[in-house]
This record gives structure tokens, sequence and C-alpha cells, in this order.
């Protein structure tokens, strides 16, 4: 006798085949040739004054370097970056180099999935212990 599936996966396997019509977006596997190259996002700055602009440059063998634009007036340079990806997400760290004592020297990372030619996700920073949701499109 052949088992019922669960609603559960039904949903699942249903929504796996609407790929992202309708407004439903779903995760797509990472693929380290598909996100080397450059990459842009804007977030709100942590003082709460304005949007800041960041810059990453993705390289095929797991590391990167990039920069935030602060809209303060000051430039955050990323220094030993590295990522790695597992099944559909990508985590990217690096140490902090300039800005205010707090905040040179500290860590910084980005959590990220795949979503069509974006790749969303948050970033965790380590000098004010804030997480915020960001969204990097590529840069041209």
């Amino acid at each position: 006798m052949m088992a019922t599936p669960h609603p559960i996966f039904l949903l699942i396997l249903a929504l796996s085949t609407l790929g992202t019509g309708c407004g439903v977006g779903l995760a797509q596997g990472l693929d380290a040739k598909r996100i080397v190259g450059a990459w842009h996002a804007e977030l709100p700055s942590p003082s709460g004054q304005g949007m800041d602009r960041v810059e990453l440059l993705i390289a095929e063998e797991g590391t990167f370097t990039g920069h935030t634009d602060s809209v303060r007036g000051g430039l955050l340079e990323y220094c030993n970056g590295s990522y790695k990806i597992a099944d559909d997400t990508m985590t990217l760290s690096a140490v902090v180099q300039g800005g205010p004592p707090a905040v040179n020297g500290s860590k910084v990372s980005w959590t990220l999935k795949r979503h069509g030619e974006e790749l969303t996700g948050a970033v965790y920073r380590q000098w004010n212990n804030s997480t915020t949701p960001v969204t990097f499109s590529r840069s041209k």
C-alpha cells in the first residue's frame, strides 16, 4: 500500500514549480561562478542619518574585497574577506578597516541567498550588534 504524501510536501512541491511567477520568489542554488563579480547595495546607516552604499567584489576562489561609503563621509574597507557557500546560502565575513575606533577592527558578515539576479539577506555589524536586511544587485 502506498502512503499518501503529507499536505505540506504537496504545497512545497507546487510552489517549487511556480518559479518566480505571481510574485513568488524562491531562493535559487548558489554557484561561485554565477556570483563572481561586482555587487552593490544601499542600506540604512546605523546612525540613522541616511543610506550607506556598500560595494563588494566577489572572487571565485572564496574571497572578496569591498567597502561601505558611509553617508557620514567615512569609508570602511573590508579586509581579509572570505565567503562560504552551503546549499543555497552564502556567508561572507570580513574585518573592517577605518572609521571610528569602535568600528575599526570589528567584524562584519552577510548571510545571502540568490533570488533571480539579486542577493538578498542580512548584514551583521559587530560594532553595534545589529542585523539589517540587505539586497545586492550586480554593478554595471
